[in-house]
């Protein structure tokens, strides 16, 4: 059975841990034949877009990728098709279901365009859009309500299932999209389970704590992810700053944007902050292991979904609908994030009863957030 994944309104990068990557990875171990088409223009880390070169190539997992021919900044890119060729293509690849990551664009008309020529294919679409990243107040706000509103009416009648990728954005899917409740499903972010399951975790552990300078029995908070104000890592920072607990340290990975650079910079002779700076995804998971608990105090990340997967104990900023991620008591949700509130919570699960409780029942949930059964979800009615 032949899979295409559509990814132009998403970002398409070769070794990232996205749920656009991780999809398609998995649906090939599953034993699909899967296919990528993707647009040239993606986003870096945290820098303006950029284009990747157009043509067909075999990834590592030896899933063709077709990346068409993209449009550049034209008004024509935002308001007609943003490649050419899907259509072509998908009469190339002839599959037997479609999955559109996100569909606020209009080469969506391709693929209904297809659809209706062949009945036969299911067709599944994935949103990412909610009311903190695509805000439908104001002037814009009125804009991306008329355009999803329109987006969504061509879509529903040739898609088997929505997913929200947050249950905030199964919300979004029904108010700002007009699909009908029954067709929308909650789609979980997760982990490759294969960089978990089967792994030597406590030498990992004891390995990145030597290759770190961190001692084997300090309580260590891991957070990361691109650096930016709204992921408020400056208030975690300053935390560790002021805990006077030498035996409490923190790792920091990934890139800062320009204006965190030097916030950031601040910490650098801290001994007991590690910046890592950006590192690969694969690595993430060696970073969690070598943790004891995990901390987000701004905006949603996949980092939450991987450190839940990881069975690591973790304390997430409280977001409306965004609760999955506290399946059992493994994670706290915190609504009152400064430094004060942060201190307080990483003192009162260093090594406690309540941090062995939560440690408990992170280990019990933690395949929950295992993509391969989630990828397996995603093509299901």
């Amino acid at each position: 059975m032949k899979i295409v994944h559509i990814i132009i309104s998403e970002r398409y990068i070769e070794g990232e841990s996205y749920q656009e990557n991780l999809l398609p990875q998995k649906h090939k171990e599953l034993g699909y034949d899967v296919s990528i088409i993707t647009s040239q223009r993606v986003y870096g880390r945290n820098d303006g877009p950029y284009y990747l070169d157009e043509g067909e190539y075999v990834n590592k997992y030896g899933i063709k990728v077709t990346v068409l021919p993209t449009k550049r900044n034209t008004l024509s890119y935002y308001f007609s098709d943003k490649c050419k060729g899907l259509y072509e293509k998908l009469c190339e690849e002839k599959p037997d279901i479609v999955f559109c990551h996100q569909f606020s664009n209009f080469d969506i008309r391709h693929i209904i365009r297809y659809k209706k020529e062949h009945p036969e294919i299911k067709v599944f679409a994935d949103n990412h859009n909610d009311y903190y990243n695509s805000p439908i107040k104001g002037l814009k706000g009125l804009f991306v309500l008329f355009y999803c509103t329109v987006f969504g009416k061509m879509m529903n009648p040739i898609t088997t299932r929505f997913w929200g990728t947050l249950p905030w954005r199964c919300q979004y899917l029904h108010d700002v999209y007009k699909i009908p409740e029954k067709k929308i499903g909650l789609l979980i972010m997760g982990a490759d389970e294969t960089m978990i399951i089967g792994r030597d975790v406590v030498g990992i552990r004891t390995e990145m704590r030597i290759q770190l300078g961190i001692p084997e029995n300090a309580f260590v908070v891991v957070s990361g992810g691109n650096i930016d104000k709204r992921k408020q890592l400056g208030l975690l920072l300053e935390a560790i700053r002021q805990i006077d607990d030498n035996d409490i340290y923190l790792i920091l990975f990934g890139e800062p944007t320009n204006d965190m650079k030097p916030i950031i910079c601040g910490y650098e002779d801290i001994d007991r902050i590690k910046l890592c700076g950006w590192i690969p995804s694969e690595t993430i998971y060696d970073y969690y292991f070598a943790s004891d608990l995990s901390f987000f105090p701004g905006t949603h990340s996949v980092l939450w979904e991987q450190a839940v997967a990881c069975a690591l104990p973790s304390v997430f900023r409280y977001w409306p609908m965004i609760d999955h991620v506290n399946v059992n008591g493994n994670a706290i949700l915190l609504q009152d994030v400064n430094v004060l509130s942060i201190k307080e919570t990483i003192l009162s699960l260093k090594f406690t009863d309540k941090y062995k409780d939560m440690k408990h029942k992170a280990s019990l949930c933690a395949s929950q957030f295992f993509l391969r059964e989630i990828a397996s979800k995603a093509i299901s009615e």
